[in-house]
């Protein structure tokens, strides 16, 4: 294909894409102001900051909802404009395939992916921690300003299992602190409680407390003890935090070690880090689905029928992608399946059209 077509088609996708995009994030950003208003104005005299605040930390978690949609939506757009303009029977005429067309989308939706990619991992994770921490204090102050203290924990760290009635100091602090150590799971060796502990370069300094010796039930009190539990500060801290607004360092921490925060089994992680690679793929999905309706719409009057199978289709990928992911996160299927299975089910129909319909 020249050039010259590939630019044309490139340029109004994604002039129409860019459209699409801003006017839906608008609207859903202003419909989650109007939804959170109440609570956000219950602890604000000035409201306009909080709003604000609220508003940017929403954004790229929006972001990363509607930019598949969008993409959808823009495909649709585009292929109705060059049926309607005729411009896809002179692009055939010139010998320019409904593959060709399809691919040069295609392009366009790979670089779409990796913005989505890109928000996702540098945007959205970190907002919605952010966003996750404000809510707890009921939006109280503003974002950023408090961190998070968890409340009741259990760790697991190494041979100790480590209870916690709250956190301070983003995690270096601990109070009213339980520590079970263990030769073997079975195999209790010693116990600790103390009024604090105290992060530091050995380890972690216990404070105000006292310790149990199971072999000969010795009890013995102690003002400092340091005690070299493999646990940091900032497991502590993400204890709380929903799965969503963390990272993939941190995610494959966890799944290398899930019992170490007292989230659930390996596969549970596995399946969050393989949809993080797999739901920017969606985009792709999306476009593999509106370019056989495309051609639909240059034989055919009815373009609000195909206009609407096609948002339906998006819509049953979604709810696809959702299901099966809920499944796998639950251990009833396998991580790969259900972060991929919808991508491969709806990606596999759309090529199948695409043939079927181009002979």
């Amino acid at each position: 294909m020249r050039t010259v077509v590939a630019r044309f088609l490139l340029l109004r996708f994604a002039g129409i894409f860019v459209f699409v995009l801003f006017t839906l994030t608008s609207l859903l950003v202003l419909f989650d102001l109007l939804a959170q208003a109440d609570d956000l104005a219950m602890h604000h005299e000035d409201t306009l900051l909080p709003l604000a605040a609220y508003a940017g930390l929403r954004l790229p978690v929006l972001l990363t909802m509607i930019i598949p949609m969008s993409a959808l939506l823009a495909a649709l757009v585009t292929f109705e404009r060059l049926a309607s303009q005729y411009e896809l029977v002179a692009l055939q005429s010139a010998g320019v395939s409904m593959y060709q067309v399809s691919l040069v989308l295609l392009t366009g939706g790979l670089a779409v992916a990796g913005l989505h990619f890109a928000v996702a991992a540098q945007f959205a994770v970190p907002a919605e921690a952010r966003l996750f921490r404000w809510a707890e204090r009921d939006y109280a102050g503003l974002p950023g300003k408090a961190v998070l203290a968890p409340d009741s924990a259990w760790f697991d760290a190494g041979r100790y299992q480590v209870h916690i009635a709250r956190a301070q100091e983003e995690g270096r602090r601990l109070e009213t602190v339980a520590v079970i150590e263990r030769e073997s799971p079975a195999a209790i060796t010693s116990y600790y409680e103390a009024r604090t502990a105290q992060h530091g370069a050995a380890g972690w300094e216990l404070a105000d407390g006292w310790k149990q010796t199971l072999a000969d039930g010795r009890r013995e009190n102690f003002a400092r003890l340091t005690l070299p539990l493999p646990l940091e500060p900032e497991q502590v801290m993400r204890v709380r935090l929903p799965l969503s607004s963390l990272g993939f360092d941190v995610l494959r921490q966890l799944r290398d070690a899930p019992d170490e925060s007292g989230r659930p089994t390996r596969a549970h992680y596995e399946t969050w880090l393989s949809r993080r690679l797999a739901e920017p793929l969606g985009t792709l999905i999306m476009l593999l689905l509106a370019a056989p309706l495309g051609l639909q719409l240059k034989r055919s009057g009815h373009q609000m029928r195909w206009g609407a199978l096609g948002l339906g289709l998006g819509f049953l990928f979604f709810i696809a992608e959702r299901v099966l992911a809920a499944l796998g996160e639950n251990g009833v299927l396998t991580p790969g399946p259900a972060a991929w299975g919808a991508i491969a089910v709806f990606g596999f129909v759309g090529v199948v059209q695409l043939i079927t319909l181009q002979k």
